[in-house]
């Protein structure tokens, strides 16, 4: 199986090993007057509401990824709002869920510095669901960024009030990735290829250390990443000193793992012992160089 060995900057990203493509219909076996399961949908749809939740959705999101306008992202979401990161459309084991304080934070790590002016995104395949106040949508979504792009496959859930509709629920599981020259397919092959390499325990094959660490968010499993790189930044190297790298990993994955304190205190700690100690991107703003 590759992998990527990615800088300490980059362990809340997530590769995945390409697994086999599926199968596509014969275009010709395709009965041009029948309507796809999603033309159906959006026939059923008010077409207002479509056109009205899709755009709040678009100017959302495009609004906090190209832009860093949290203003105008948030105000989409409903106060009680719910955010989930998972491997599938369904609810899994590895979810990772924010509250709506815990995401204006977590994104703020991001959002809270000028943006790149390089990001975009685009959306694909609509999907609309309208009843009454409440609607669901899914669609594919596609971010570019500097040295690459992914796609994803997103799920809002949505209710209307007095003042227009809002979100209330995103759901977020990825599709593929392409990260310079390699790229990834995100499917249930590639997802338990990754199980089964991290259960292999003794032997040449095992995974140990920071390596595990890295394959544990590859395979988006962040809760026992975050243990395991907490366990190995607490380990001395024999010389004494800290290990650096586990430092970091440490503090990373803390952030993924809403525990934001805890990681600003980590690398706070660290620096008093060795100046050296850098912060992860999504922290330094928050701790800058000449910051102990």
């Amino acid at each position: 199986m590759r992998r990527i060995m990615w800088g300490l900057l980059g362990l809340a990203l997530v590769g995945l090993p390409a697994g086999s493509a599926l199968a596509e219909k014969n275009p010709a076996e395709k009965n041009p007057a029948e309507k796809t399961p999603a033309e159906k949908k959006l026939d059923a749809a008010d077409p207002q509401a479509t056109k009205a939740i899709m755009r709040l959705i678009k100017r959302a999101e495009r609004a906090g990824y190209e832009r860093h306008d949290k203003k105008r992202y948030f105000e989409a979401f409903t106060a009680d709002a719910v955010w989930v990161r998972g491997r599938r459309p369904v609810a899994g084991e590895y979810d990772l869920t924010w509250s709506r304080p815990e995401f204006e934070r977590y994104r703020g790590l991001q959002w809270d510095v000028p943006p790149s002016g390089r990001d975009r995104m685009f959306f694909h395949d609509e999907e609309v669901q309208v009843e009454g106040d409440k609607a669901q949508v899914e669609v594919e979504v596609r971010r570019s960024f500097f040295g690459g792009d992914g796609v994803e496959g997103v799920r809002y859930e949505l209710v209307k009030d007095r003042k227009g509709w809002r979100i209330a629920h995103r759901r977020e599981w990825p599709k593929t990735e392409v990260l310079g020259v390699e790229s990834f397919r995100y499917d249930d092959e590639g997802w338990l290829a990754l199980d089964e390499e991290l259960a292999v325990k003794e032997g040449e094959r095992a995974i140990t250390g920071l390596a595990r660490t890295v394959a544990l968010v590859r395979a988006l499993r962040h809760q026992e990443a975050y243990e395991l790189a907490k366990a190995l930044a607490a380990t001395r190297k024999s010389d004494g000193t800290l290990d650096l790298q586990a430092v970091v990993a440490h503090a990373a994955l803390a952030v993924e793992v809403k525990q934001i304190d805890e990681a600003i205190e980590v690398i706070k700690a660290a620096r008093k012992e060795d100046p050296s100690v850098e912060a992860p991107m999504k922290l330094r703003h928050l701790i800058p160089r000449t910051l102990k």
